[in-house]
């Protein structure tokens, strides 16, 4: 039986607010529409989206799973850019991380960047590396790094884009970002 060790989670990047994006008390007194973000979420967001990346447990598919989705909503969505595919809901999400990391023996995470964008959207960079399951212990996969988008609304996140650190995915959360702030179209 193998020793359970712990996955390895160093935050050394900073945690920002972008310069275009509202303040927790511009955006509550405005109402954003598109985010129902109250005064107390707004704040705690970054917060929350850091305890994402802070799984402090000896290494487990299962456990670091439930703790990666533990703020999920029961019908939140998942688009894989790099994978094209998309999960709904909680438990869809949660199997799918499972099963991700359950070809690793030892998996770390390092925490590089995360950044309120405004309106209830968080962008998060961080790098990945494993070993995978039979491989010796100087066996490890090269780290890849990940932008993961996330949407925050009511205190759980409804949706998740993930995708490869690329100039196109930073682009694309701060788009999410400013259209949420945008007004719902008139019904015609």
């Amino acid at each position: 039986m193998r020793a359970a060790r712990a996955v390895s989670v160093v935050d050394t990047g900073p945690v920002t607010r972008e310069a275009n994006a509202p303040g927790r008390d511009e955006r509550a007194a405005a109402g954003t529409a598109g985010s129902a973000i109250s005064r107390d979420a707004t704040r705690d967001i970054i917060e929350l989206t850091r305890s994402i990346y802070e799984v402090r447990a000896p290494f487990s598919p299962a456990a670091y799973a439930e703790a990666f989705t533990r703020y999920h909503a029961a019908d939140v969505v998942w688009e894989s850019v790099g994978l094209g595919t998309t999960f709904s809901g909680r438990d869809a999400t949660r199997q799918f991380v499972a099963d991700w990391l359950a070809r690793f023996e030892d998996y770390e995470l390092l925490a590089e960047e995360i950044a309120d964008l405004g309106n209830g959207v968080v962008l998060a960079k961080s790098g990945h590396a494993g070993r995978p399951i039979g491989s010796p212990e100087h066996a490890w996969l090269p780290r890849e790094v990940l932008v993961h988008s996330y949407v925050w609304e009511d205190g759980v996140i409804t949706h998740v884009v993930s995708s490869g650190d690329t100039p196109q995915a930073r682009a694309a959360a701060e788009r999410l970002a400013q259209e949420r702030g945008r007004p719902a179209p008139a019904a015609s």
